[in-house]
């Protein structure tokens, strides 16, 4: 049974790691865990996020997974790859002279998912998370309940 983090506490450059099957593993079936830190909550605290922002480690065919934290519990589900340019302009002459082109990844935060789960009423389980419980490796309860399509 999948669980959702019930306590807040997730910071940014917080640990989490993103499963799936990218890339050539969703021919293969051997799915794939990855670590990664939070970046930001879209200005939110975590409990109110819809959108959690962490470092680059999504590839295509990671969609739809969960974005896990140390426990093996749900903190988001992965949703896309995020590019963000920003460019230096020379003030005197009016030029780009720096343009910086910075990747990371998105997952809809529990709020959305609480939503969404309710609204269809669907229901779901939450769990806290707790330090002790870091040495237990995520996949192991996760890949009991994804799937790869």
């Amino acid at each position: 049974v999948p669980y959702l983090r019930a306590n807040s506490g997730l910071q940014p450059n917080d640990l989490v790691y993103v499963m799936g099957y990218p890339l050539e593993r969703g021919e293969t079936g051997q799915y794939l865990l990855l670590q990664s830190h939070i970046i930001d909550f879209e200005g939110q605290e975590f409990d109110n996020a819809k959108f959690i922002e962490f470092t680059n480690s999504v590839e295509h065919g990671n969609s739809g997974g969960p974005l896990l934290d140390d426990s093996g519990n749900i903190v988001g589900v992965i949703m896309a790859k995020k590019l963000t340019t920003t460019e230096k302009i020379n003030s005197t002459t009016g030029n780009v002279e720096s343009n910086k082109t910075e990747v990371s990844s998105i997952a809809i935060g529990l709020k959305y998912l609480k939503d969404f789960l309710i609204q269809n009423k669907i229901p779901y389980y939450s769990t806290t998370s707790y330090d002790i419980f870091r040495d237990v490796r995520p996949d192991e309860k996760a890949k009991n309940y994804i799937v790869n399509i």
